[in-house]
């Protein structure tokens, strides 16, 4: 199950090249970056792996609402 950590979403410094695997389930002490913890938590969850394809500053869902998980799509707004 999907655990809400926040309503707001979390800033995130991504670099060039390097691959995130970014939480869905929200049971991450690690978050927003995944730390296995659906293994057992939230088996029916799955990290979300992004290679960045540039640096740049992402929006991180903290909700667990968002259509465009791992990333903020401001559905929070409507919680």
């Amino acid at each position: 199950m999907k655990k809400q950590i926040a309503k707001n979403p979390i800033e995130f410094e991504m670099e060039a090249g390097n691959l995130y695997a970014f939480c869905t389930c929200g049971h991450s002490a690690k978050h927003p970056l995944c730390d296995g913890s659906h293994k057992e938590q939230a088996p029916e969850c799955k990290s979300h792996k992004v290679v960045a394809e540039e640096d740049k500053s992402v929006w991180v869902c903290q909700c667990g609402a968002s259509d465009n998980s791992p990333f903020c799509d401001g559905r929070h707004k409507q919680l």
